[in-house]
């Protein structure tokens, strides 16, 4: 980058190369943003770009389902290309972050993944609960045999396909905690309902139609608590692992 600058009340100008963090790639810039204080080297980078940038990466694998249901890409490309691509950048900028920034963000991922799974467990044994003790005909696991069979081949079936399915309903999981924990400065257990209402609507949006649902009713019910379920247990877990921020990185 050159800069032009003017002296005094002369025509006389001189260029001069401009040394800033743009010039080491836009994904070093995002990440010296990092600190909720501290701007990048030619102070223009917003932070909130960068929690951005890393909690869409990781909902890589939510995000690959939506490309699934609303196109013909196959399920296993568009994981392995999205993860891919999350697992690169997650890669560059941990490692152009300063030694308390990555601990500081290692910190999160490590919180979130942890309450993910906790919290997607919870979610599917409250909609198991719910379907049991109502006695509905809504079946909430059945979905994990289409998520296997768009990993595998459409026309696979067992037990494999279907640890395949719930392995990568967990992977989902897991990626929206860690998405929370990076997103969101300070967690709590509203923040963490608000945050699995969003991934609700999301749902509500795209199941139905996928499905070809007839008892949508049941569906909503089962959704909504097993997603609030989420919510509550992501938002605890959260808000008891992750450390206040404080001006150069997290308070310990």
């Amino acid at each position: 980058m050159l800069l032009t600058t003017y002296c005094g009340g002369a025509t006389s100008f001189t260029e001069q190369p401009v040394r800033t963090s743009v010039t080491r790639g836009r994904l070093g810039s995002l990440a010296a943003g990092l600190d909720d204080h501290d701007l990048t080297v030619d102070g223009t980078t917003e932070p909130t770009r960068v929690r951005l940038l890393l909690s869409a990466g990781a909902c890589a694998t939510g995000a690959a389902l939506v490309i699934y249901i609303t196109s013909r890409v196959s399920l296993a490309f568009a994981v392995v290309t999205l993860v891919t691509l999350s697992s690169t950048m997650f890669t560059v900028v941990l490692r152009r972050l300063d030694p308390v920034r990555r601990a500081a963000v290692l910190q999160r991922i490590r919180a979130g993944a942890r309450a993910g799974v906790i919290a997607t467990i919870a979610y599917d044994l409250a909609r198991f609960g719910l379907v049991a003790l109502a006695a509905m005909n809504f079946q909430p696991f059945h979905v994990f045999e289409l998520f296997g069979q768009g990993l595998v081949g459409a026309d696979a079936k067992g037990p494999a396909v279907f640890a395949a399915g719930a392995a990568f309903h967990l992977a989902n999981g897991t990626g929206f905690g860690i998405a929370f924990a990076l997103l969101v400065k300070r967690p709590t257990i509203v923040k963490g309902i608000v945050w699995a209402m969003f991934l609700e609507l999301a749902m509500v949006a795209l199941y139905p139609s996928w499905l070809q649902m007839q008892a949508l009713g049941e569906f909503l019910e089962v959704s909504v608590l097993g997603h609030a379920v989420y919510g509550i247990v992501l938002g605890t877990l959260t808000r008891q692992r992750v450390r206040p921020q404080v001006r150069g990185g997290y308070a310990r």
